[in-house]
């Protein structure tokens, strides 16, 4: 039924990653390295954006482990930058952090992302 409800979004992330494909031929990537899925389905994630500190408390650390396991070095720069101007303190903490990780790295010489 969510399925249904919700416009088969749970395979949209398979369209980011392949865009050639067509709606009908569009696969479930579950959470992978290729998509992050919200914890609890997407009809009970549409009520939790309806408070934002119990979304955040849910999605921020997916978010922080997604940038840390599976992102590209060019979108941890991307996140970077986006946690930074997201305002949500756990992310801007984060996206500081990160980019002074890679100052650090570039002021010794050393290749960064």
């Amino acid at each position: 039924m969510t399925y249904w409800t919700v416009w088969a979004i749970s395979r949209h992330s398979h369209h980011h990653h392949d865009a050639q494909v067509e709606e009908p031929e569009l696969n479930f990537y579950g959470n992978t390295d290729k998509a992050m899925t919200t914890p609890y389905g997407y009809l009970v994630s549409f009520l939790f954006v309806l408070f934002p500190s119990v979304w955040n408390n849910i999605m921020v650390p997916r978010y922080l482990e997604w940038d840390e396991k599976y992102a590209t070095p060019a979108e941890r720069d991307l996140a970077a930058i986006e946690n930074i101007y997201s305002g949500i303190p756990e992310l801007v903490e984060a996206g500081h952090k990160y980019q002074a990780e890679q100052r650090a790295l570039q002021s010794k010489g050393q290749k960064v992302a």
